[in-house]
Parts: C-alpha cells; sequence; structure tokens
C-alpha cells in the first residue's frame, strides 16, 4: 500500500516539474523569439541616423545632381539667377553712376559743385531708409514679392532718370537717384535671403563669394568703356589734353570731349540697361 500510495506521489510531482519546465519554456519563447527582431531593428535605427548624420553634413545644392568624383554639386537655379542679375546690374551701374554722373550734374547746374552732394547723397540715404524695412518684409510677405516691388521700383527710376535726361533738370535727377536707392535697398537684402533658402544647407561662404566675385568684375566694366572713350575723345573733360589748357585739366569751358550729350548718352545707356534686369526680376 505505501508503494502504491507513494507511486502516484511521486508521478505527480514529476509531472508538475515537467509542466513547469514545459511552462517556462513556453513563456520564455517570445522573449527569445523577440530578441533577434530588437537587435536588429536598434541595429537599422544605428545605421539610419549614422547616415542622416553624414547627408546633413553635406546636402547638395541641388537634390539628385550630386557628383561622386568630388566636384562641387551644380548651383541651383535660383542662385544662377542671383549671380546673373548682379552681374548684369552693376555692369550698367557702373557705366553712369561711379563714372559720369557726378560730371553730369555738373554741367547740369551750370558749374555748381554742390548738388552734387546733394543729388547722389538722396540715393544713399533712401538705401539706409528702406533697407531694415525691405528685410522685416521679406519675413513677413516673402521674398519673391519683395522682389518683384523692387523690380517695379527699379522701372520708375529709369524712367525718371530718361526723363531727368530728356528735361536736363537737376531735381528729377535727384529724383530719379532717390528711386534708385530704393530700388537698392529693397532688392539687396532679399536676394540675399533667396540664396540663403535655396541652398538647401550647402555651404553659404563658396555662393557669397561667388557673388562679390560677378559684382566686383562687373563694377570693372563701366570704368573700363569710360576708359575707352578716354582715349578716344581725349583724356580731359575739354577734350584737350590738360598742357593745352593752361594745366587746368579742363576747366568745362571747352566742350569738344566730354561735353552735356556725351555724358547724358552714356548716363541713358546705363540706365537703359538697367530695364532688362528690372523686368527680369
Amino acid at each position: 500500500p505505501s508503494e502504491s500510495s507513494g507511486f502516484p506521489g511521486r508521478r505527480s510531482g514529476e509531472e508538475e516539474r515537467r509542466s513547469g519546465r514545459r511552462s517556462g519554456r513556453e513563456m520564455g519563447s517570445p522573449l527569445m523569439a523577440a530578441a533577434p527582431e530588437a537587435l536588429v531593428l536598434e541595429r537599422s535605427g544605428r545605421q539610419e541616423r549614422r547616415a542622416r548624420a553624414e547627408s546633413s553634413s553635406s546636402i547638395p545644392l541641388d537634390r539628385g545632381a550630386g557628383s561622386s568624383s568630388g566636384a562641387p554639386p551644380p548651383l541651383h537655379r535660383n542662385i544662377r539667377f542671383s549671380i546673373a542679375f548682379t552681374f548684369l546690374l552693376y555692369a550698367a551701374r557702373g557705366l553712369w553712376q561711379s563714372t559720369v554722373l557726378a560730371l553730369y550734374i555738373v554741367q547740369l547746374s551750370g558749374g555748381a559743385k554742390a548738388p552734387i552732394g546733394f543729388v547722389q547723397g538722396a540715393q544713399g540715404i533712401a538705401t539706409l531708409a528702406v533697407a531694415g524695412p525691405a528685410g522685416w518684409a521679406c519675413d513677413r510677405f516673402g521674398r519673391a514679392r519683395v522682389l518683384q516691388a523692387a523690380g517695379v521700383c527699379g522701372l520708375l527710376a529709369v524712367g525718371c532718370t530718361l526723363l531727368a535726361v530728356w528735361l536736363e533738370s537737376v531735381l528729377t535727377l535727384g529724383v530719379a537717384l532717390g528711386l534708385w536707392g530704393i530700388f537698392s535697398g529693397a532688392h539687396t537684402p532679399a536676394l540675399g535671403a533667396l540664396i540663403a533658402d535655396s541652398a538647401a544647407g550647402g555651404p553659404l561662404a563658396r555662393l557669397y563669394v561667388l557673388r562679390q566675385i560677378a559684382l566686383q568684375l562687373a563694377t570693372a566694366i563701366g570704368p573700363a568703356v569710360v576708359l575707352c572713350v578716354f582715349v578716344v575723345r581725349g583724356n580731359s573733360p575739354g577734350g584737350s589734353d590738360p598742357g593745352q589748357t593752361g594745366g587746368s585739366g579742363g576747366s568745362g569751358e571747352a566742350t569738344d570731349g566730354w561735353d552735356e550729350t556725351l555724358c547724358a548718352a552714356l548716363v541713358v545707356a546705363g540706365a537703359g540697361a538697367q530695364i532688362q534686369e528690372n523686368t527680369s526680376g
């Protein structure tokens, strides 16, 4: 009886231990099965973060146009347009504003030099007054709208300049230069912000250096053209050599070379060349 009574108890104990081990394996099997999946997810997450960090350090300017040869990626269309616009604008401006404008003002004012400061100062004051509000407007209304408004102002400046030449009016020329100042103060911050937006996180220093190179080269074109006119028409405002005018360097009495008509022609040519830049902007 002791064996019969003890055997079922021993068997039930063994069954309980077996069932306990079996239930433990069943409970641990989901964890053991999920462990490889967790490792795979963690490894893929690390790889994704590493790839994202590497790509963020060198984002191309034009998506999908990167080069594997180590050459810099092509510039965005807006950046190419901005650099070309800067070159053409300052090439046309250098033809008259930085060369013959002061002489033309003296000729219009009958030889008085005081109007030079007032007329050209209107441009600088207008630029200073508009630059700050234009930067705020770029953030508030967008770069495109500010550039469009600057283009309209540039067209008005061109028309007012041509009207000043036709009327031979110093006052009208001062209004025209004021409009040129508003145009410059409005488009400069908007164009810089447009370049930064189009860079897509790329190196801005390279883009601004390219734009500055285009600006400096364009600024030299106008004086180069005037230098050619010097060679053709003489090296003094009167059209004759300084030695032939008693060392005065051309007092303005003679009008064979740098006469009012020639200065007006250069002003019209420079201002008229800027129509294309303003309409394209």
